[in-house]
């Protein structure tokens, strides 16, 4: 059983474990009844409660209700975590963990997909109902992968630290307020707002120009200052993938300790150009992207919003994002 002071995969290959009776009878759930996949099948908490009693089974319908039902868990001395919902549970409920749960004592997660989109939960469970993955991964008997990896760490001046997989700010933001502003969700939606957004570009529309503004920014990663005053956009990725296939983190957990940061000030057509090597985790020849595998970005300007793992949080003038503690995963 690989323990905490090992390495990184950088491929999500893991590491096999054997799961034992006493394994399996230590399993905490935390669901987010709130969140899509699990509203439109009410069926699916009973097919939770089928695998864990309901001593360890939490289910929470308000963010305040994270850290008490965590609290819970851990009191309860649970060696894994399952945690039910979408991307932006994920963050909820990491941020809470790390907030509540002893560090040198954290447990395994296994993040299981329960919202609309689940990028995520995806990455590292696939896209089963949440009962199913779980049923899977407590099979006595059974041998199971795990893989360790190091969350963003992201600390507004003054504001709520959280920690997540994805953040960005500039055009990630603005296209994520064009995401949420239409009515369709899920994976259909985010395609259609890229396919709007690829359109526009191709015919410099303003809605192209709007996306893509430049913004003024001073960035300092490891202790010293990056080149450049004028970006478009910025990112930072845990894991390859962010969804629609797309793997532009290629550098996240090449090296343990280490996120990929990304900047750019490449405009509205230049960035299209890159979308389809961005598909397949490379690069143009001719990229404006810049590819950093970094410890710690802090980032100074206007007051700006940024994103992570999909919700959109106030601005702020000086964010730091940095490696987070790493943390073992059950993958499926």
């Amino acid at each position: 059983m690989p323990n905490g002071s090992g390495v990184g995969d950088p491929a999500n290959v893991g590491y096999p474990c054997s799961v034992g009776a006493d394994d399996t009878a230590s399993v905490g759930v935390l669901v987010n009844a709130n969140a899509g996949r699990v509203q439109r099948h009410p069926r699916l908490i009973a097919g939770l409660r089928d695998l864990v009693p309901d001593e360890r089974l939490a289910i929470t319908r308000h963010p305040q209700e994270i850290e008490p039902a965590l609290e819970m868990l851990c009191e309860a001395g649970v060696a894994m975590v399952a945690i039910v919902g979408g991307d932006g549970t994920v963050t909820e409920s990491l941020t809470a963990l790390l907030r509540v749960w002893p560090h040198d004592d954290l447990p395994r997660l296994a993040l299981l997909p329960g919202g609309s989109v689940n990028t995520i939960p995806r990455a590292f469970c696939g896209g089963a109902f949440p009962h199913r993955v779980l049923r899977r991964l407590l099979a006595e008997g059974s041998a199971h992968r795990e893989v360790l990896r190091t969350p963003l760490r992201v600390t507004p001046a003054g504001g709520t630290r959280r920690y997540g997989f994805i953040f960005g700010n500039g055009a990630v933001t603005r296209w994520l307020d064009l995401y949420y502003g239409q009515a369709q969700r899920g994976s259909a939606g985010a395609a259609a707002v890229l396919a709007r957004a690829l359109g526009s570009v191709s015919v410099n529309g303003k809605l192209a120009r709007d996306l893509f503004e430049r913004f003024a920014a001073e960035v300092e990663i490891d202790g010293e200052l990056a080149p450049g005053r004028r970006f478009t956009a910025m990112a930072a990725g845990a894991l390859p993938q962010i969804g629609l296939g797309f793997r532009p983190f290629h550098l996240a957990n090449a090296a343990p300790g280490r996120i990929h940061w990304i900047m750019t000030d490449a405009g509205a057509l230049e960035l299209g150009i890159e979308i389809p090597a961005a598909r397949f985790g490379r690069r143009n020849p001719r990229t404006k992207l810049r590819d950093y595998a970094a410890e710690r970005v802090v980032v100074r300007s206007r007051p700006l919003p940024y994103t992570v793992d999909g919700d959109v949080f106030p601005a702020a003038e000086q964010i730091e994002i940095a490696a987070g503690p790493p943390i073992w995963f059950r993958v499926s």
